[in-house]
């Protein structure tokens, strides 16, 4: 599942676009979030981790790219512990 972002929930705070770790968002000509190459999304889900509207849903598998941050937020809300063999 690709992210996908809700426009009239944006914002255009551009926090998504930080934490994207193949940057394949964008803010567009009204300043709202899109994703500017669909196939490079990898389903991290940090862009919808990051989001402070809620705009952004993103199913979270993991790739081992996100920062540790995200990574330490990923384990949160699966339920993982701080060091797991599972990606994130």
């Amino acid at each position: 599942m690709v992210a996908v972002i809700f426009v009239e929930r944006c914002n255009g705070c551009s926090w998504c676009l930080d934490v994207c770790p193949h940057q394949i968002i964008t803010l567009n000509k009204d300043n709202k979030a899109e994703i500017i190459e669909e196939k490079k999304c990898i389903e991290c889900g940090a862009c919808a981790l990051q989001c402070p509207q809620d705009a952004i849903l993103a199913h979270p598998h993991g790739c081992g790219c996100v920062s540790s941050v995200v990574r330490k937020k990923i384990r949160k809300i699966l339920h993982l512990p701080e060091k797991s063999s599972q990606c994130c």
